[in-house]
């Protein structure tokens, strides 16, 4: 039972980094296309554009906390695709 939990808090730890990484190195959403979508939206969508991003970092952080190893697993195997 304690190796689950040790393997529990691994899966959950990567998945942790690997969304902080995404969201503030890789910068799945960045600021010119934060400013791009609000620009194309109609003025009272404006108002409610930074509770949707807000939203949707909070989702993708949630995804990769969840899904652990796999985003580490499914790169590293992209890069040795690559070479």
């Amino acid at each position: 039972m304690i190796g689950f939990s040790y393997f529990l808090l691994l899966w959950l730890g990567v998945g942790l980094l690997t969304g902080f990484k995404a969201l503030f190195v890789d910068q799945v959403y960045d600021e010119e296309f934060k400013q791009e979508l609000i620009e194309s939206c109609s003025p009272r969508m404006q108002q409610n554009m930074d509770e949707l991003f807000l939203k949707g970092k909070i989702k993708i952080m949630m995804f990769y906390v969840l899904s652990g190893l796999l985003p580490v697993g499914i790169k590293i195997v992209g890069l040795l695709k690559r070479d």
